[in-house]
């Protein structure tokens, strides 16, 4: 009882040194969320999210927030899993070469979310694209709104890639949006056609089967099938993804070819939606136990060593008592 008091306290003090030195972190997660955190002792996805921008200080999440070292990485863990070839590296929007935006290519940047430019049959406006790509760049650091930390360190770079088409050559490829947790993959979004005008999705749930919250993107439900090869997914993904307790890992599918396609470490700036409505019964915050972080697995030294001690009692206090599965 009295280690539990203790407990108690150091977690009280943790929470207040973070409403204090992350204040307009807090400020943002409390507007986009409606509630308080409890990043000292996470109690919703939501707070996971917000003790891994605070304390998960894992030195490969630079790496993998880079959108080239991401493909390195995608490429080291799994050998077989194809890539959309780099065609060229660059600072400037100036510099891209003519020729490659003459066919079907995707000009990119290294170090933020939704930094692209579809050219599709040499189909673009060059100043416009210039300007652009010159802005993501501008930009540099991304992350900073949300202490999205990952993105931080990130060298920012432009480059150009190859646009994965469907068999037609059109558009009707799917990105399976894989979401996965120390081992498990919890959820699968599935986001068909989606650069056309009709873009639909599917939520599939760890077994395949459909979930039964919407789509996080708002995108109309497709209610389509679970994929053919939904095992190879499954096991590319746990692939890719090995080591880690939590990463978000994005892939491209045309037939049975799976395309690498990129790392998330903060899913949607780190607020996952419908977040408040389970809490510490939502099954991807039982999948993601945090002993399995980078933080937790490390040796901690002085004040971060004592919290560390303390969230590991707290959290197999908690699994004692049977508030929540214990996974492995």
């Amino acid at each position: 009882m009295f280690r539990m008091t203790i407990d108690r306290l150091i977690i009280l003090v943790v929470n207040m040194w973070v409403y204090l030195a992350y204040a307009r972190i807090v400020a943002a997660y409390i507007g986009k969320t409606r509630r308080l955190p409890n990043p000292a002792d996470p109690a919703s996805l939501n707070d996971k999210y917000l003790w891994r921008k605070v304390f998960d200080r894992n030195p490969e999440f630079t790496a993998l927030s880079d959108k080239l070292e991401s493909k390195r990485i995608a490429r080291e863990k799994c050998p077989d899993i194809l890539l959309p070839r780099t065609l060229w590296v660059g600072e400037r929007g100036e510099d891209i070469p003519d020729a490659l935006l003459a066919g079907n290519v995707v000009v990119k940047a290294t170090h933020g979310s939704g930094y692209f430019k579809l050219v599709h049959n040499g189909e673009y406006d060059r100043a416009e694209l210039e300007e652009e790509a010159n802005q993501w760049m501008r930009k540099s650091p991304y992350g900073r709104t949300h202490w999205e930390w990952g993105y931080l360190g990130v060298k920012p770079r432009l480059y150009v890639e190859e646009l994965i088409l469907d068999s037609e050559g059109g558009f009707s490829t799917t990105e399976a949006k894989a979401y996965y947790y120390c081992g498990v993959v919890g959820k699968t979004s599935m986001i068909y056609d989606g650069q056309t005008d009709h873009t639909v999705s599917d939520v599939f749930r760890q077994d395949w089967s459909h979930g039964t919250h919407p789509s996080p993107l708002g995108l109309p439900r497709a209610l389509r099938p679970a994929p053919a090869n939904s095992d190879q997914i499954e096991s590319t993904t746990r692939q890719l993804c090995h080591g880690l307790d939590h990463v978000r890992c994005d892939l491209y599918l045309v037939g049975s070819k799976i395309y690498f396609g990129e790392f998330t470490l903060y899913n949607r700036g780190g607020y996952a939606g419908g977040d408040n409505h389970l809490g510490r019964k939502r099954p991807e915050f039982v999948y993601w136990d945090l002993r399995q972080s980078w933080f937790m697995r490390q040796p901690q030294k002085g004040l971060s060593g004592i919290y560390a001690r303390c969230l590991r009692r707290t959290i197999e206090r908690r699994h004692h008592n049977g508030h929540q599965a214990c996974l492995p």
